[in-house]
């Protein structure tokens, strides 16, 4: 082969070079040979007057940093352009891997931007892998970014419990801790070692199956939680329940937080248990968020001024949070345990929240397990982020009771996180609390911004309503003793005090209001009644079962109302009852038929039944989810043969009903679709050219509307190649070529597929449905050009061009300039991927498909000869 270099001589005797190239039957490592400089990341928070907001979810509008996935693909986000592919160029030899071909899918969903590899996209499909990997702004925000983090911490969800204590960590991964009644592992992913790792997960990933050997049943981001009273404790009815004789006594409340004062008056006597997972040693609280939590659950105030809401309960002090506010999933996962199996708690307060998700999180499904295997209640903190974002987790958990916050007016807090939950529409939250201005035990050293009493502090947030819900929450579990956390949460719910100018989706049922939870009689069986109905379906009933603790019967007047999420009257009929009185009797319990009726359009709802009775009122939520009109969507890729084939194709919701919709379908197949607009895209791999070289199509049907089952056909005969050359620059033939295929309109979210090609390695063919346009749809073909670092080429049998790159260890220099004829010496890679004992200085090493460029590193080195050795 001829190895032609265009740089001056640099280097001294002894420099090690990895020349990369690929022949026409065996491929090297291959390294493109471009570069791209990192943005910093950059990122404030503050606050204002003279009360902190307590657990505001950190956002990064504008925030640019680079991040490298799971994938090993390296991601640049650009505060305007959004996330782009980092080319691997001149990179440390020890993280040499072969590029990743691939097309990626980019788009934005509710302000955060994600980037998808098309190999990853058949696991996330399946379930097996965590969409959160590629959020790109998500995991910015976490700090997770390569300037921030060595590693990316993953949570590994087993079968079952054995496996999960049994499993080895993963190839390429490093353990930290095992959570086996979880059914999960946490373990760090060195980023150096991102490629191998992904590698191995692919070939050991089953989609059709949906699992991964090993027992492994997803992958998951192990993400970073952020920490999210004398006219309160009054506002929702403590002292009246403190008259009844109930302040919480004999009942544990765990407060999974930052930890706690341990020299602070108002917590003194209070803890029971306290354990650390954050790594720090011990419990004490340096952020303050924990001390002023606690204290508004349980606190003593000895003075009379600052007393929790349920003063004579037990404390058990979980330290998930560090100093900073922040904590790593499985630290939070592992308090849980503990809370529960350990501390024996029956309340848990999570003043704390996390990404936002449709309540399917390892920590929302874990909430689930615990609450039905030991009837515990979670109380969690609807979340910081205001009217535009949906709860987050473990807000979003199913058995989790979700608090919003109001001011002492009972009206809606500006930044309290409202419903419906993401991605189901699911009626999140369902209960509002005060939290604003909660003045409670201020930690020592904590919040100096903030003048005043030195050991008490006032502080706002949904992290300061989640207390005073748990506190009653105790109350309530001391006047019931034998009631689950399920049926703690219906009663609190269901005693709720209406809110002023509030939307259910704010509120929930109302402000916590625990006077009544404790003294009236009747009480409904569930918190929520929740019904999705299917497109063409006539509807549904369900049963609400009402029970009477009393020793009279009681009739209740029924009534139900509801609006959609922008507080409009629902349809007509869309809820009725079966009844508007009934009488439930003595310690008995009566039901009420729901009924749910089908509609013609798309929707989501939300609103209460109310029975009353005198004095007493229980309100029920109720949600409904109406399904869009969906058709079968057939679909088929052709090659340049007009026969089927196994691409992917990409199917892009395009306008304001189906924006951000996202499908895949993998060779012919059917998809389920709403009525609307879409585009299609999909990449063919055509056939090599002779003696090396790839061909790929890219394909697009613009406008694709779907009224009725209907079917699609991409025919790579529609694409023509499209030549990329420089007239005045004819040397430039390296670099990177893009191509942007993008979904932008008005009100559509932005989505974007995105493949990159090698110019002169790779042929591009471009084509598109013929005599079909649309103005939501753009083609972008950039291109970064420059004149190759080296040339490779084969001088026998035939003269050909190969592709090739440099891979260099930091610090060394091209050892020559201009051309060298070197003998190419072909090499097999072990099974395990061993690598031969063999000399090839002055040589060039044909290996097949080397994974991993460290070990080819180490193997390049270990000759010994002390001249100039090529790989």
């Amino acid at each position: 082969m001829t190895a032609r270099k265009h740089l001056p001589r640099v280097g001294g005797a002894g420099t090690r070079l990895l020349a990369a190239g690929l022949t026409t039957s065996a491929i090297l490592a291959l390294t493109p040979s471009y570069g791209a400089a990192g943005v910093p990341a950059s990122g404030s928070a503050g606050t204002a007057g003279a009360t902190v907001t307590a657990g505001a979810d950190s956002s990064v509008p504008g925030a640019a940093g680079t991040v490298t996935l799971i994938t090993g693909d390296v991601v640049r986000l650009d505060p305007v352009g959004g996330p782009s592919i980092v080319p691997a160029a001149a990179r440390d030899i020890t993280g040499a891997a072969p590029p990743r071909l691939v097309s990626y899918s980019r788009y934005q969903q509710d302000g955060d931007w994600y980037l998808i590899p098309t190999d990853a996209i058949p696991l996330i499909k399946a379930d097996l892998l965590d969409t959160r990997l590629f959020n790109i702004t998500g995991l910015l925000r976490q700090g997770y970014d390569d300037a921030s983090s060595q590693v990316l911490p993953l949570l590994v969800e087993y079968a079952d419990s054995g496996q999960a204590r049994r499993a080895a960590p993963l190839a390429g991964t490093k353990a930290r801790r095992v959570l086996a009644g979880l059914n999960l592992t946490a373990n760090d992913q060195p980023k150096k070692a991102a490629a191998r790792f992904w590698t191995d997960l692919v070939r050991q990933a089953n989609p059709g199956a949906r699992s991964i050997r090993g027992g492994v049943r997803k992958v998951w981001l192990n993400a970073r939680y952020r920490a999210a009273l004398e006219r309160s404790v009054p506002q929702v009815g403590a002292p009246a329940a403190w008259q009844a004789g109930y302040t919480g006594k004999g009942v544990t409340v765990a407060v999974l937080d930052s930890g706690y004062d341990t020299d602070h008056p108002d917590l003194a006597g209070r803890v029971s248990a306290a354990e650390d997972f954050t790594g720090t040693g011990d419990v004490e609280d340096r952020y303050g968020h924990g001390t002023h939590v606690a204290a508004t659950v349980a606190g003593s105030g000895p003075d009379g001024r600052h007393r929790g809401v349920a003063p004579d309960a037990k404390l058990a002090v979980g330290k998930v949070l560090d100093e900073s506010g922040s904590g790593a999933e499985d630290w939070i996962l592992a308090g849980l345990e503990w809370a529960v199996t350990e501390a024996g708690a029956k309340v848990v307060n999570l003043s704390l929240g996390g990404p936002t998700t449709d309540g399917t999180d390892p920590v929302s499904q874990a909430i689930n397990q615990l609450s039905a295997d030991h009837g515990t209640l979670f109380v969690a903190s609807a979340g910081n982020r205001g009217a535009n974002a949906p709860v987050s987790s473990p807000a979003s958990a199913d058995a989790a009771l979700a608090v919003s916050s109001v001011d002492s007016t009972d009206r809606i807090s500006d930044f309290s996180s409202r419903g419906p939950r993401f991605g189901d529409g699911a009626m999140k939250p369902e209960l509002a609390a005060p939290g604003e201005a909660i003045v409670a035990a201020r930690a020592t050293g904590t919040y100096p911004e903030i003048a005043g009493d030195p050991d008490h502090v006032p502080l706002s947030g949904t992290s300061m309503a989640a207390p005073h819900v748990a506190g009653a929450a105790a109350i309530l579990a001391q006047q019931h003793p034998d009631w689950t956390g399920a049926q703690l949460k219906a009663a609190l719910v269901g005693a709720a005090a209406p809110a002023r100018d509030s939307r259910v989706f704010d509120v929930g049922a109302g402000r916590l209001d625990v006077a009544r939870a404790v003294t009236q009689p009747v009480r409904a069986d569930v918190s929520t009644l929740d019904v999705e109905l299917d497109w063409g379906a006539t509807g549904e009933t369900r049963e609400l079962t009402y029970r009477n603790d009393g020793s009279e019967p009681v009739t209740l007047r029924l009534s139900v109302s509801l609006t959609d999420t922008a507080g409009k009257p629902a349809p007509d009929g869309l809820v009725t009852l079966g009844t508007t009185t009934l009488t439930v009797p003595a310690r008995g319990k009566a039901s009420v038929p729901v009924r749910f009726a089908g509609q013609e359009q798309a929707g989501t709802y939300g609103g209460v039944v109310i029975a009353t009775a005198g004095d007493s009122s229980v309100r029920t939520l109720v949600g409904v989810r109406q399904a869009a009109e969906t058709h079968e969507v057939s679909i088929r890729v052709l090659d340049e043969q007009g026969m089927p084939t196994e691409a992917s194709t990409e199917v892009i919701g395009a306008d304001a009903t189906t924006g951000g919709i996202w499908e895949s379908v993998t060779g012919s197949g059917t998809v389920s679709l709403p009525v609307g607009r879409y585009v299609l895209v999909t990449k063919v791999e055509l056939p090599d050219k002779p003696y090396g070289g790839t061909r790929v199509a890219v394909l697009s049907h613009p406008r694709l509307t779907v009224a009725d089952d209907t079917a699609v056909t991409l025919d790579t005969r529609w694409a023509r190649a499209i030549p990329l050359e420089v007239a005045d620059q004819p040397a430039a033939t390296a670099g990177l070529r893009t191509i942007d295929l993008w979904v932008r309109g008005v009100g559509i979210p932005d989505h974007g597929v995105e493949t990159m090609f090698i110019p002169g390695w790779q042929e591009v063919l471009v084509g598109s449905a013929p005599g079909v346009s649309s103005e939501e749809f753009r083609l972008v073909d950039m291109a970064v050009l420059e004149r190759p670092m080296l040339e490779l080429s084969a001088a026998a049998p035939e003269r050909f061009r190969v592709w090739s790159g440099w891979l260099w260890q930091p610090g060394s220099n091209p050892p020559f300039e201009g051309t060298a004829q070197l003998p190419a010496v072909r090499l097999t890679v072990g099974p395990d991927g061993e690598l031969p004992d063999v000399n090839v200085a002055d040589a060039l090493a044909v290996l097949t498909s080397p994974e991993d460029g460290s070990r080819l590193s180490r193997w390049c080195g270990s000759s010994g000869s002390g001249v100039l050795e090529w790989c």
